[in-house]
C-alpha cells in the first residue's frame, strides 16, 4: 500500500539524515515518540482510505481532509463547522476505538506492529 511504501521511505530518510549529519546521540523515548506517531498516521491514513473506497463516487472523491470530515461526520452527526475546527490530536482522538491494529487489513497490521513492538508506548504531546 501507498502508506507502508511512504512508511518506509521516510523511516530511510531520517536514517539517511542521522548517517550524514554523523548523530550518534538520539533519547530513545523521542524516537518512539515519533515511531508511534507516524504509525498512527499511517493507520489513520489507511481508514481513511477504506472509507474514500466504500463512500467516494466520480463526483467528489473525497480527497484530502474531506474523508476525515466525511467520516466524522457520519459518526457523530456533528456540524460541519465544528469538525473543520478540530486538531489532528482531536480527531484521532474521536476515532480512537477505530484506529487499531485489528481494524487494519492483515499485512499492514502485522507490519505496523512489527515497527511498534520494541518501543515504548510513548504518545505524541
Amino acid at each position: 500500500m501507498e502508506s507502508l511504501t511512504s512508511l518506509r521511505r521516510s523511516k530511510a530518510i531520517l536514517l539517511n539524515f542521522a548517517v550524514s549529519k554523523s548523530v550518534a546521540m538520539f533519547d530513545s523515548s523521542e524516537v518512539s515518540c515519533v515511531t508511534n506517531r507516524a504509525v498512527l498516521i499511517c493507520a489513520l491514513d489507511i481508514i481513511l482510505y477504506e472509507h474514500r473506497k466504500k463512500y467516494g463516487n466520480q463526483l467528489n472523491g473525497l480527497n484530502g481532509k474531506q474523508a476525515l470530515h466525511h467520516k466524522l461526520l457520519l459518526k457523530y452527526k456533528w456540524p460541519l463547522s465544528l469538525i473543520r475546527d478540530l486538531t489532528l490530536t482531536d480527531a484521532l482522538l474521536a476515532l480512537h476505538d477505530e484506529i487499531q491494529f485489528s481494524a487494519l487489513p492483515e499485512p499492514v497490521s502485522e507490519y505496523l506492529s512489527r515497527i511498534t513492538h520494541s518501543n515504548y508506548p510513548v504518545n505524541f504531546p
